[in-house]
């Protein structure tokens, strides 16, 4: 398993555990909408994007659709936090086969980028 299969993972267990505390949903097609989107989108859906995004349809006096939900994605901070996270757990693990850097098997994904990253701030002088 890739280090982003295993990062998306870890990011869908915590997701799910989410959606049991959220109790703000107004309109549960528009969250069901949003959900869906964000799968076919290959994000991690979490219930917090869902008050983003009505937030966000609020600020901009838009109806909820697709082409409104793409804009979103687009400007929406938690889902390009997820996207950069995303690039560089792949850029550790580029990095991390490239120096052969050995890991224990029971390592977590956490406990490989966190490495990986201690040694790539090592290497790029940081």
């Amino acid at each position: 398993m890739t280090w982003v299969q295993e990062w998306k993972s870890m990011l869908q267990t915590k997701a799910h555990y989410s959606t049991h505390i959220h109790d703000n949903i107004l309109d549960p097609e528009i969250y069901d909408a949003l959900r869906v989107y964000c799968l076919f989108q290959d994000i991690i859906f979490f219930p917090s994007m869902y008050d983003e995004y009505i937030q966000y349809l609020h600020d901009h006096s838009l109806e909820p659709n697709d082409q409104h939900m793409a804009q979103y994605v687009d400007h929406s901070a938690l889902i390009q936090e997820q996207l950069r996270d995303i690039a560089s757990v792949r850029q550790l693990e580029i990095f991390a086969k490239k120096e052969r850097l050995r890991f224990y098997e029971g390592d977590s994904v956490m406990e490989k980028v966190a490495l990986a990253a201690h040694y790539f701030g090592q290497r790029g002088g940081g």
